[in-house]
Parts: C-alpha cells; structure tokens; sequence
C-alpha cells in the first residue's frame, strides 16, 4: 500500500512537472506564432490546447498513462506548429531532445518515438511544401540539419539506455520484494510452527504440574513441583516474547479492533502478577480511576500483554521497594487516551541505556540480567505495540532511584458508564492505619497514600489516615467508622485489639500469600498485590454498620459434559484434568474423524478443539461437527485450543465460526471465563 501510494505521488508531480514546461514552450510558440503573423486560429488553438491539459489533470478522466498520452500528442502537435516555422527548423531538434529527456522517467519508450519522428515530419514539410530545403542551399544548414537528427539519435539511444536500466532495476526491485514477501510468508508459517511445536509441551508442564498442585503434598514435593511450574511458565513468557519480537520485526504484526471491558482486561493482567507469586518483600500497588468507560474497542490482547510486560519488568527490576501501576483515561474526541503508568524503585535506567532500548533487545546491566533471567524484549516488544495501535511509550528515570514508564493509547469508547463504583459511597467512614516509617523507601508509602487519595476523591468515600497506633484510638474514639483498613505490620502490632474491634467494625488486613488467620478471627484479609478493584469489591460486599462476614474465593461448578480433541496425548490428559476442577466429565479423542464418531452418539455441552492435527485439521472438524444430527451442534459451543498464538490468529477463528478462543498453556483464568461465557453455571464451591 505504501509502495502504491509513493508511486502515485511521483507521478502526480511527474505530471506537473510536464504539463509547466508545456506551458512554458506554448507561451513561447504562441509569441513566435505572432511574430510570423500567422493567422489567430492557430494561436486560439494553442492557448485552448493547454488548458485543456490541465483541465484533464485536475478532472482526472481514464488512467494516468492515458492522461500521460494526451499531453504527449498535444506537445507534438506544439512541435510540428513550431516546426513548420520557415526559420524554425534547425532549432526544433533542442526542443525536441528537451521533450525526450522530460519523458524518460515515464519508462515509456512509445512517447519517445512518437516524439522524435516529429522532427523527420517537419524536414519534409520544409522540404516539399516550404521549399526551404533545395539542393542549391547552403552547407551550414545542412548541416545543422544533419546535427539535429544525430542530437535526436544520441538522444533515444541515452534514453533507451537509462529506461532499460530503469526497468531492469524495477525489474530486480520487484524480484526482491516478490522474494522478501516470500521469506515473509515462510516466516509466518515457521511463526506458527514454532509457537505450536514449542507451547504444546510447555502446556504441558504448565498443565500437569498444576495439577500435581491441587493434589495432598508434603511440603518438600510441593516446593519441588512449584519450582518446575516456575521454569515453565518462564518458558512460555519468553517463547512469547520471541513470537511478539519476530512478529514486529517482519512486519506481520497485526493490530485487531473488538469491544472489551477495560476492568475484565486489567483485572486478568493483575491476576498474571497473583499468579506468577510476586516476591513476597516487595510492595505492588493497583490503582484504577474509577469513570474509565466500561467498554472500550481496541486489541484487548496487546493491551493485557502491555500492562503485563510493564508489570513484570518493573517488579523484575526491584530489589527493594516496589511498585505503583495506575491506569487512567482522558477524554478525546475519537474517544479516550488510555493511560498506563508504572513508578517502581528498582535500579532504574540510565541515559545511554534508554538510547538502546527500543531498538533492539539490549541488556544494560548484566549482573541483574543475570539474576533475573530474560532475554531483554520486554520493552521493545511494548514500544512496538503501542506505535502500531497509535500510542507512544515515554520512560523518565534515575539509576538507583527508580523509572516511571507512561503509555498512552488512543482507544474507542463504545459504553461511557463508569467502570467502578461504590453503592451509597457517603455512607461508608473509613480509617485507613499504614505506619510510614517502617518503609526502608519512602517512595512505597506514597503508593500507597496515592490509591487512598484516589478512592477519597474519585469515588467520593470519607477517609481518615493514621499512621501511628495512638491517632488510629482516636479516630475510631472521634468518628462513627464502618472499616478499618490496616497492613500486616500493623495489626501484628497488637492482634488482641484489632480482633476486639472487629466485632464492631469491619476490618481488612492486607497481607501476603502465605499469611492465614484462625477460624476464630473476627478480621478479614485481602491477599496482596494490595488492587483497587479488591478494595472496592469488599466494600461493596459489606454495607456501612452491618456485621457481614466475607464470602472466601468460589470457584464454579458447572453440570455438564465436555469432548477434548488434541492430537498430543499430554494435552488431553492436561485438558481433561483442569475441566475436572470444574467439575465437568471429559472425553477425549486425537483426531477429527474420531471426534465426528462420538458427536454422532453422545450429546455434548462443549467441545474443546485443537486446530493443528493431521488429515482433518481443527476448522474442517467443526464445521463437520456442526452439520451433525440435523444441526444439533449449530448452538454447542465449539472452543478452539490452540498453541498458535501468532497475532491475528484469534480474529481468524472468530470469522471461521468458533464460539470461544483458548490459547495453550491452559491459564485457569482463562479457562474460567471461556466457561462462564459458555456454559450455565452450576454451583459454588470454596477454593
């Protein structure tokens, strides 16, 4: 498209170019016309002529060669006029070689015939109507007459040289671009190879060792089986990376447009940071503003894959301290900006090392990088992804003290109602108790009084801050309160009191992941990375003086019965052992024609199906299943499982009529939503 567009813009100006030199040389005809008193016809005719040429090009009637011929004939038609003057003749051919020089970059051997053999027609009109030319006349303008038709060779025979090379290099430009779309083509295949052959056992082990996990372990086994799960899911975030970087970098990135809730997205990218057990030293804090749309239109994928990657390298990068991601918006006329920004207290970046960040993978300190792994994308991969949705990516940071990373990208709005929102805000008192001193960075408690400054002000909640125990006693002694939020270090300060107010108050720990409270505990606890959306959900759950006792995390049991068709024997096993969790009874089977034989004889609720098998691929197979038993299966959900995680793969699918998309490794998050989206629920169970 590029190439179509630079070629058109050439000849555009190629044609201006033309039509002003014709210009130029008509308005000179048109004097030497009146200075041999030729009748006004002609020069009525030659004004006409011109302006006719430009008003072709502006109406733009036929093709631009087409266009190309009439100025052509009307120069010609110039020519011979100025040709055919009686002292004209031996000055025609200059102008004549001026008009094929012009011409030679049309790559049109055709227009410079027809040009030159103006001058041949003009000696004969001299010849036998003028007489100007008799076998009595003069040496010198024989020649001048014979210079002129040898400038006219010279000249077609430097023309054709410069148009053959003009069009053998053409030629060669073509061949190239023919065989880099070639090499293109082949790398997008390899892409997919690669993802399918290298994700599949990674699934695997993702798979498996989760559920190894939900299995009794002693505590030794556990750490081990945890340690492999680690190493895979290592794995598959850097086979990712190498997938997203070679992508950019051949140009087959490809950025989709669908309708997404920004909270749901957000939310499956935090729980990416639960699920990878941040480090347990290390503060993370969420915060979201509360009226970001509730649908947005974007790449929902590239956009989680942002927020993820951001995340990751920030925490990656930490020692000591922690982090700060706040997601925003501002109002734009095309809709909203979507603003991702990420403070940490890592050991930052310095000037030179930024230089190198975007354009390559480039590791700056190689110590860290020793320590933390990874192959030094993460920041090129997101730069290129927010160039290509139409953002831009800035980084302000300090070796030693930290780096805040901003992204912007512009995004559709396709549901203003807000995002967030607490039910009677005015109706909830909160004391919020965080001792700052305790921080060894200063920068964390500021997170912290951020996202507390935030809820205050965005969802209009009275709060009052302590941040020692004894002006907690009086705010709570001063105020009707109906929550206390507090930390770990905290509420281990005095455990006896915080029990004792919790039966008139409700209050929430906030703590790590190992960290677990009594049956008999009057307190409640949210898990860290400390999210906004965590905090707002447990106030929604507790009205303002009532004394609700939270629900524990659920997970959904669904009543139903489930086929899996993969052509690896580990994938069904992995399959058939998380759907299990969900209490759905799984079969399995390795191709399609299999799948067709147990669809003909069992009714399923839905079907999971791998797209890469032998002799019936994973779309023929659907679209069979779907004509099965007089369309019985038109309404079962049929989920593509898939490790081609290539981008654009998901758009695919779509339009070929799968229901749901499931990349592997099988993420439980994903997994629950696919489920939820497909299926009824059945009941609640504790995790």
């Amino acid at each position: 498209m590029a190439k179509i567009e630079t070629e058109n813009e050439f000849q555009t100006l190629f044609h201006l170019f033309y039509l002003a030199v014709l210009s130029v040389f008509a308005t000179l005809l048109l004097l030497v016309v009146m200075m041999f008193g030729t009748s006004g016809w002609l020069g009525l005719a030659i004004i006409l002529s011109v302006i006719s040429c430009w008003i072709v090009h502006f109406v733009k009637p036929g093709s631009q060669t087409q266009r190309l011929y009439y100025y052509v004939i009307i120069s010609i038609l110039g020519l011979v006029v100025y040709g055919c003057q009686p002292n004209s003749l031996t000055d025609v051919p200059l102008v004549i070689c001026l008009f094929i020089i012009m011409l030679s970059p049309a790559q049109k051997i055709s227009m410079i015939y027809m040009v030159a053999l103006t001058y041949p027609a003009c000696v004969l009109w001299h010849l036998f109507v003028l007489h100007t030319i008799e076998s009595e006349s003069d040496g010198l303008l024989l020649s001048r007459i014979g210079l002129g038709i040898v400038s006219l060779i010279a000249a077609i025979i430097i023309s054709r040289f410069f148009l053959r090379k003009q069009m053998a290099d053409r030629q060669m430009q073509e061949n190239t671009e023919s065989r880099l779309d070639f090499e293109r083509q082949e790398n997008e295949r390899f892409l997919a190879n690669v993802s399918h052959e290298l994700r599949t056992p990674i699934n695997v082990v993702n798979g498996m060792s989760e559920i190894i996990l939900r299995r009794e372990l002693d505590s030794g086994m556990r750490e081990d089986v945890q340690v492999i799960q680690n190493a895979g899911k290592r794995l598959f975030m850097q086979v990712s990376d190498i997938l997203d970087y070679s992508e950019l970098m051949t140009g087959n990135f490809i950025i989709s447009e669908e309708n997404y809730e920004p909270l749901s997205m957000i939310n499956d990218a935090v729980m990416n940071v639960m699920w990878h057990k941040m480090p347990p030293h290390l503060d993370f804090a969420i915060d979201i503003q509360p009226d970001i749309p509730k649908v947005l239109c974007g790449d929902v994928d590239k956009i989680r894959k942002i927020i993820i990657a951001l995340t990751d390298n920030a925490m990656k990068f930490t020692e000591d301290g922690g982090a700060y991601l706040y997601i925003s918006k501002r109002d734009e006329a095309y809709g909203i900006n979507l603003n991702i920004d990420i403070w940490d207290t890592g050991c930052g970046i310095s000037e030179e090392e930024r230089r190198h960040l975007f354009s390559t993978f480039y590791k700056g300190d190689s110590g860290i990088e020793r320590r933390t792994g990874g192959l030094g994308l993460g920041l090129a991969i997101v730069h290129g992804m927010v160039t290509a949705m139409g953002g831009f990516l800035s980084i302000d940071s300090k070796p030693q003290i930290g780096t805040h990373v901003h992204v912007t990208i512009p995004q559709k709005v396709q549901n203003k109602q807000k995002s967030i929102s607490v039910k009677n805000a005015q109706k909830f008192k909160i004391a919020c108790y965080f001792n700052k001193e305790k921080y060894t960075r200063v920068e964390v408690a500021e997170y912290y009084y951020r996202m507390i400054a935030n809820i205050r002000n965005e969802l209009g909640m009275p709060i009052a801050e302590a941040d020692s125990f004894e002006q907690l006693k009086e705010i709570l002694a001063g105020n009707e309160i109906t929550h206390v939020f507090v930390a770990r270090w905290e509420y281990e300060l005095d455990k006896q009191y915080f029990e004792q107010i919790g039966e008139n108050y409700h209050v929430i720990v906030f703590v790590d992941a190992q960290f677990t409270l009594p049956e008999s505990s009057k307190v409640n606890i949210l898990k860290k990375p400390v999210y906004m959306l965590s905090v707002v959900n447990i106030l929604n759950a507790t009205a303002p003086g009532a004394s609700v006792q939270l629900k524990k995390e659920e997970r959904t049991m669904y009543n139903a019965k489930a086929l899996v068709v993969d052509d690896d024997n580990m994938n069904l096993t992995v399959a058939k052992g998380i759907l299990k969790m969900y209490g759905i009874e799984a079969d399995t089977c390795f191709c399609g024609e299999l799948a067709l034989e147990k669809c003909m004889l069992i009714d399923y609720d839905i079907v999971f199906m791998d797209y890469m098998m032998p002799a019936m691929n994973g779309i023929e197979t659907m679209h069979r299943i779907r004509e099965l038993r007089k369309g019985f299966y038109e309404d079962i959900p049929i989920v593509v499982l898939t490790a081609n995680a290539v981008s654009g793969a998901r758009e695919m699918f779509y339009e070929e009529g799968f229901d749901e998309f499931l990349s592997k490794p099988i993420e439980l998050s994903e997994m629950s939503r696919v489920l939820r989206k497909t299926l009824k629920r059945g009941t609640e169970i504790d995790e």
